[in-house]
């Protein structure tokens, strides 16, 4: 795949894309989503945003990354172009220990989630997805999104899952800066992902970093065709060994020529593209 430069001519399905996306743009977002929420448990409420698409359509979960929400942009601009091509989407923002989270979570923050948090919210909203639309959800992750994704799927071999989409796959690799508390519940400080001082707990530290590549290279491979990664060939925020490693396990790799990790600027159609090439294939 390769972007479109200013010179040069937009096809018949790029101008749709575009036409329809300027109307989203245009349009108050609350027309085509709204809020629904999940008691995970007493005194701990998580959102999600909805959109209710065509009857024959899929049925899509789109998770963000790293401390983010389901307003990052490159989350945001792809349900955008989703919702105009008629899916189902939802689109939760993982609490993080907090109420009807709206905002990115700052690295210096005091953090007591762990993965399995974050796992068990996943499986609670992909199984409200699934009572609702009875039919198998598809699970596209953005960045440390794909991370959460791959681990659940682990936990849950028999969840109501069909394609799942990885894009700008990484994992949160990160180590312990000074002495770590013996305590498992004691508060320390660590680096991880892009975070270089991220105050927690060696229990929840150590949910993230343990389930690695060789654990989500393991997990990815048994999906087989029903798995694909998206990858830009621009993106600085991923090792290069990690993507061969993914493509010596046999993952299907789609490359998104010159294009960086949040898949910005003209390369954002490039991305809804390949996405719903992806999907076309199921219908």
């Amino acid at each position: 795949m390769s972007r479109a430069t200013l010179f040069e001519p937009m096809g018949p399905r790029r101008c749709a894309l575009l036409a329809g996306l300027l109307l989203l743009w245009l349009l108050p977002g609350g027309v085509f989503a709204r809020v629904v929420k999940l008691d995970l448990k007493p005194g701990l409420v998580a959102s999600a945003e909805y959109r209710e698409g065509d009857a024959d359509a899929g049925s899509l979960l789109i998770l963000h990354g790293f401390l983010q929400t389901a307003h990052f942009p490159t989350v945001q601009r792809l349900a955008d172009g989703l919702a105009e091509s008629g899916y189902t989407l939802l689109v939760p923002t993982l609490s993080l220990g907090v109420t009807e989270r709206r905002r990115s979570v700052p690295c210096e923050a005091l953090h007591l989630q762990t993965l399995d948090d974050d796992v068990s919210e996943l499986s609670q909203w992909v199984d409200w997805l699934y009572r609702k639309k009875k039919r198998p959800v598809t699970l596209i992750g953005h960045s440390a999104g794909g991370h959460v994704i791959t681990r659940y799927l682990h936990d849950h071999p028999e969840a109501p899952v069909g394609r799942v989409i990885l894009i700008s796959l990484s994992f949160p690799a990160g180590r312990v800066l000074g002495p770590e508390p013996p305590e498992p519940d004691a508060i320390g400080d660590y680096a991880l992902s892009f975070c270089q001082h991220y105050p927690t707990t060696p229990r929840a530290f150590h949910s993230y970093v343990d389930w690695g590549p060789r654990q989500m290279l393991a997990t990815m491979k048994q999906l087989g065709n029903r798995l694909s990664v998206i990858v830009g060939s621009g993106d600085k925020r991923i090792r290069p060994r990690w993507v061969e490693a993914l493509g010596r396990a046999g993952i299907r790799l789609e490359t998104i020529e010159e294009a960086n990790h949040f898949f910005d600027s003209a390369h954002e159609f490039d991305l809804l593209e390949a996405v719903e090439s992806l999907l076309d294939s199921d219908r």
